[in-house]
This record gives structure tokens, C-alpha cells and sequence, in this order.
């Protein structure tokens, strides 16, 4: 029989082959490995004249000191996607014997099934789809491939498999809902969208979503981090290359080019030229240089001042007066706004920093069980306090720009002022609604993100939902979405999980 080899991949300091460790500082040699190494048949049969090297990640090969019995079986190699669906078969096996009430036999067969023809019917590509995607993107894949769909319908009767199908298949689509509206309250933060608006938007997303099924709420989540904004902007441009023209009026067209501009700028290396410079703000509408920082100053002065603008717009007709005291409200606060952005960074980054960090031990220390998870909840609610009073305290010395410059309290305060009573009071009645849009689109992301990853059933996911409802949504920001996520994972009732549900909880 031809000679074998077998590399065995080691990981230093991690213990092989019943308790044969070592570390690739020091190596021992000179030893024998005795067992016997079994094929992949029934009967196990003994595979002859096999040599064994241990092999390190760099390529270093290594033998063992002393002599050690070890049996070896053979098994067939698998990658992180062939391994993602073996673990995914697991909570398969779990919904649906919840589910249909299927025997545990039945449950072992469906899975054998399943991931035996998965692994010779997929595609490389589908393959590569299934190490990036959300455990629920992986089963819409198994439930709509040909090969494995057969492979369900064995075990499944056919109302069963529709039905099982017409579950996950809601599941994704609530989740790309929610995307789809955690993008519009973004833009509706900085455009000042009307409600006729915001429903086109929604609409127009989700056609395009319909045909782009790999952005969903982990895509949101996972790109996000720090850069929300930004990762909006380019999944509406450059994966959905949507065209708002038709939707937007001129001055939040020019907001939108202006989002885009910088998103590109972030996406090459950073955003230039505003924490750069210090320009004479009283110039730089007329200033025209070609020197990249300049530009980029210049136009995103030009943006907030539009994002203003595209505000008042929202107010209606004004008289001659009103108009020209807004006018003037929005020169002095972007002024003031250039002022804060050039004051801001430092302090700023070094909150969220800290946030962060705070976030990643509480988190940490409450998997490992060395606080309860109220303790946790008590802790986290601490943090969020210090971080808003933090940045109350950044903003008031200009050390942290304001969340939205909409809400500025000069700009509001104005705005009462020129309104009538009855005007204001419709105002407000649009702002409560915006708000409230935005909060919803806030908690059905984060209900989304932990349905595709921890695949609930419907009592588990009323249970997620109701804890969300009881959440008080941060403004857009990412540090506050961030918290809020941390809250949701702290309060799920562990017990509610099967042990797969809080393994990948824990992840």
C-alpha cells in the first residue's frame, strides 16, 4: 500500500494526542508515536505503512521524545464551511423536532443527510457564501438549493418542508426590513426626509434588497462599528447603486452627493482636511483652491450648512422676517460646528475608547460567571449614564460635536420663535414621528441581528422582542448602538436557548 502522510497542523501550546504538548521554542525529538490509524469504512479497517509528522502553522516539523500509544482515526477533512453547516444542523435538528415533533432517529437522519449532499452539491462560491453569512443566510441557502432541499424533503412531508421553508424565509425578510429602515432613519437623520419620503425610500430599498440578500442587519452591524454613516451610504451607493433623485428635493440631493463624496474620502484612507485646518469660516464659500484639504473643508461646509437648510425647508412657506432669522441662525451655528470639529477629536475618540473597553470586560466577566446579570444590567446602565453625561460635558466645551445639528437648541428655540402655535405644534407632531421611526428601526435591527445568528422560534423571539420594547434607544451613534446591543445580549433568558442558541450567543 502506498506510503501516507499525514500533516497534522499544531498550534503551540496546545495539547495533542493525549497530552503530547509542545511549543515551538522547544522542540524535543527523538520518540516514537505507536496506534493504529483506522480508514473512514464501517469496520474501521487498519491502514498500513503510514508515517505521521507533526507540522507547525510555519512549516517547522517536529517528532515527540519517549514513546506513546495513541490511536488515530482517520477522518475526512473539513473546512470552516463545511463545519459551519455540521453546527448549523444542529439547531436544525433541534427547531424541527420542536417543531413537527419528529423522533430523535429521524432528527440524526435528516442532518446526516443534509450534510452529506451539501458537501458534494455546493459550489466553491456557495461555499464562500456560507463562511460569511448569518447561520440564517446559510439555511435559506440548504433550503433552496436543489440537492439539499431533496435532501430535507426526505424527512420532511411536504407541508412540513413548505412550511419550515416559509418560516426562515420570514425570518430574512424581517431582518432585511430592518436594514432597510435602519438605512432610512440614517439618511432621514441628516436629509430631514417628509413621511411621503420616508415610505418611497422603504419601498425603493426594499426592491433592491430583494435582489442583494447579503445585506442585512449582521452586514449593517458588522461593517458598521465606529462608522455607521459610512457604511450606509456605501451600501446604498456602491452595492445597491440606488438613485435617489426622484425622491429627494435639490438642496437634499446636494446633501446626498455631499455623503457620498465623503464616504469615498473615508473609504481611501480617512476623512482630510476638516480636523486639518482652522479656515477663516467668513471665506470659504467663495474660496476656490485646489488643494485637497481646502476642497474637502469647503464642501462639507457647504453640507451641514444644506443639511440645515434642508430642515427649514421642512418648516414650510415663512415670511420675509422669519426666513432671514433662520438664515442668519444657520451662518452662526455652522461656524460654530466648524469651531467644535476642530476641537473635538481627541476627547472624543478617547470616550468611545473607553466605552469600548468597559463594554468588552463587563461582557466578558458576565460569560465567565463572575457577575450576575443584573449586577451587569446595574453596570451597563452606569456606563451609559457617564458616556451621555461625558459627552453633554465634550459638547458644552466643544470638545464633542452634537449629534445632529438639527437639534441644536439655538436652532430649536428659533424655530419656535417664528412659528405660530399651530405650526410649531405640527412640527413637533413630525419630529415625535421621525423619532419614533428611528427608535423602531434601532430595535428591529438589533432583534434581527440575534434572530439570523441564533435562529429563535416564535416564543423566543417575542421574548427577544418584548426586551427590546423595553429599551430605550440611543441617538444614531455607533457607540450607543453598541450599548444597546449589550443590554438586549444581557437580558435574554439563558434558559429560553437550546445549548447551540447560547453557544453561539456567546460567540
Amino acid at each position: 500500500m502506498p506510503r501516507l502522510i499525514f500533516m497534522l497542523i499544531a498550534v503551540a501550546c496546545i495539547g495533542m494526542f493525549s497530552g503530547i504538548t509542545f511549543a515551538q521554542d522547544n522542540p524535543v525529538n527523538g520518540g516514537t508515536i505507536r496506534g493504529a490509524i483506522a480508514d473512514l469504512t464501517q469496520g474501521q479497517k487498519p491502514i498500513e505503512g503510514v508515517e505521521v509528522k507533526i507540522v507547525t502553522q510555519n512549516g517547522t516539523e517536529y517528532t515527540i521524545k519517549g514513546d506513546h500509544r495513541v490511536p488515530i482515526k482517520m477522518v475526512k477533512k473539513i473546512d470552516i464551511g463545511q463545519h459551519r453547516i455540521k453546527s448549523l444542523l444542529q439547531r436544525v435538528g433541534e427547531s424541527t423536532s420542536q417543531r413537527y415533533k419528529l423522533s430523535e432517529p429521524n432528527v440524526e437522519a435528516l442532518s446526516e443527510s443534509v450534510l452529506e449532499v451539501a458537501n458534494t452539491a455546493l459550489n466553491a462560491h456557495e461555499f464562500a457564501l456560507i463562511k460569511s453569512g448569518s447561520n440564517a443566510a446559510i439555511l435559506e441557502l440548504l433550503l433552496s438549493h436543489p440537492d439539499t432541499k431533496a435532501a430535507f424533503a426526505k424527512h420532511l412531508n411536504e407541508t412540513q418542508l413548505v412550511d419550515y421553508i416559509n418560516f426562515n424565509g420570514a425570518r430574512r425578510q424581517r431582518d432585511r426590513l430592518a436594514a432597510v429602515q435602519i438605512m432610512t432613519a440614517v439618511l432621514d437623520q441628516v436629509l430631514s426626509l417628509t413621511t411621503d419620503q420616508r415610505q418611497n425610500v422603504v419601498r425603493l430599498l426594499v426592491d433592491r434588497m430583494n435582489n442583494e440578500p447579503q445585506l442585512t442587519s449582521a452586514h449593517i452591524l458588522a461593517d458598521g462599528g465606529l462608522q455607521l454613516h459610512y457604511t450606509v451610504v456605501g451600501a446604498l451607493h456602491r452595492e445597491l447603486n440606488v438613485s435617489l433623485d426622484e425622491i429627494l428635493t435639490p438642496t437634499q440631493a446636494k446633501i446626498w452627493q455631499g455623503m457620498i463624496h465623503r464616504e469615498k474620502i473615508k473609504r481611501k484612507g480617512g476623512e482630510v482636511g476638516v480636523e486639518i485646518l482652522k479656515p477663516k469660516t467668513e471665506e470659504i464659500e467663495e474660496k476656490e483652491v485646489d488643494d485637497e484639504y481646502d476642497v474637502t473643508t469647503s464642501q462639507v461646509w457647504q453640507l451641514t450648512k444644506a443639511i440645515l437648510t434642508a430642515h427649514t425647508e421642512l418648516l414650510g412657506p415663512l415670511d420675509a422676517p422669519a426666513s432671514q432669522r433662520l438664515t442668519l441662525v444657520t451662518k452662526g451655528l455652522v461656524q460654530q460646528y466648524f469651531e467644535m470639529r476642530n476641537n473635538a477629536q481627541d476627547d472624543d475618540f478617547e470616550t468611545t475608547f473607553r466605552l469600548l473597553k468597559t463594554l468588552g470586560e463587563l461582557m466578558n466577566a458576565y460569560e465567565a460567571g463572575k457577575i450576575t446579570r443584573e449586577a451587569a444590567l446595574r453596570k451597563l446602565n452606569t456606563v451609559r449614564e457617564e458616556l451621555w453625561d461625558q459627552r453633554a460635558a465634550n459638547i458644552q466645551s466643544g470638545k464633542a460635536e452634537v449629534y445632529d445639528i438639527t437639534d441644536h437648541p439655538l436652532y430649536q428655540q428659533t424655530i419656535k420663535d417664528v412659528l405660530s402655535e399651530d405650526a410649531f405644534i405640527h412640527y413637533n407632531e413630525r419630529q415625535i414621528e421621525r423619532k419614533t421611526f428611528s427608535q423602531q428601526s434601532l430595535r428591529d435591527l438589533t432583534v434581527g441581528f440575534v434572530d439570523v445568528h441564533l435562529l429563535l422560534d416564535d416564543t423566543q423571539r417575542k421574548h427577544v422582542e418584548g426586551i427590546a420594547a423595553q429599551l430605550t434607544p440611543p441617538p444614531l451613534l455607533e457607540e450607543g448602538l453598541v450599548i444597546m446591543l449589550s443590554e438586549l445580549f444581557l437580558s435574554i433568558d439563558r434558559e429560553m436557548l437550546s445549548p447551540w442558541q447560547r453557544g453561539e450567543l456567546e460567540k
